[in-house]
């Protein structure tokens, strides 16, 4: 969106139109706001309750609702490209809906690019109402109803990271989904976020996963897909109820990329359809 000034304090016409504009298009660009960490955290608190990131390793500054994700240390130096920090990083190249492991998954983030790279650290989105709507009819009866087992530690020790520690899997014990999420508004969209998903409930692995695996193929066609190539002082901000998304990969010891960014709060749990 092109004359909005996000230094400033958005009068509630202003800010209508941004959450309007976002409930139709899913995701919005604001090129060129060369923005604070303050001035970001009261342009998404426009929009409902903000998170707060306590641990060091999430935060930037003194502001607590900002989260750094990037291959830089707090030195300016690049990290280690076979570290720990850079697996964590790889992990948003794979498909996915941010904190679907939650029970109340976040509604929405809002992302700044403070270093950006000039080849791959592209975002893609994913528009899953589309998707959902294309589905064929027989794909859409054979998925109604189903829920599927979202864990943060199946992510951890499929991808072969440190193991969680006892306290941090009690935090983020497993959760269950709808595949099919219904929205306040009526509409449907799919709800997948293939690397947390450990099973569809009732059903074996291996033919949960190959079903999380064709429907993510299915909602990932350039048809239902936007790519932003990123510049600096670019701000995104995205609906996570009905966007999956994903980076493109670059070379993490070559390339700086670093972005500060904000999350939207969820405010209940997702809803499943209940008509097929």
């Amino acid at each position: 969106m092109t004359g909005v000034d996000l230094t400033a304090s958005l009068d509630q016409t202003t800010v209508r139109t941004i959450a309007e504009a976002l409930s139709i298009r899913g995701v919005l660009v604001f090129p060129n706001q060369q923005i604070t960490d303050a001035d970001h955290v009261r342009f998404a608190r426009c929009f409902g309750d903000v998170g707060a990131f306590r641990q060091q390793a999430d935060r930037t500054s003194a502001v607590q609702e900002i989260f750094r994700a990037g291959n830089v240390d707090g030195a300016g130096n690049l990290l280690p490209p076979d570290g720990v920090q850079a697996q964590l990083l790889k992990l948003n190249w794979s498909w996915h809906i941010d904190s679907s492991y939650r029970a109340v998954p976040t509604k929405g983030t809002i992302l700044r690019g403070i270093e950006v790279t000039a080849e791959g650290g592209a975002t893609m989105f994913a528009n899953m109402v589309a998707a959902y709507e294309a589905l064929p009819a027989a794909m859409k009866r054979r998925i109604h109803g189903l829920f599927a087992r979202h864990s943060f530690e199946f992510l951890v020790s499929s991808r072969g990271l440190p193991p969680m520690s006892a306290a941090d899997a009690a935090r983020l014990s497993p959760v269950e989904h709808p595949l099919v999420r219904e929205h306040a508004d009526g509409r449907r969209s799919l709800f997948i976020s293939p690397p947390y998903i450990e099973t569809i409930v009732g059903w074996s692995q291996q033919e949960s996963l190959a079903l999380v695996a064709e429907l993510a193929d299915w909602s990932t066609q350039d048809r239902f897909t936007y790519s932003h190539t990123w510049k600096p002082h670019d701000v995104l901000m995205w609906s996570n109820e009905w966007t999956m998304h994903v980076v493109t990969p670059y070379d993490l010891a070559r390339h700086r990329r670093v972005m500060h960014g904000t999350t939207l709060l969820g405010t209940g749990p997702v809803q499943p359809a209940m008509v097929a």
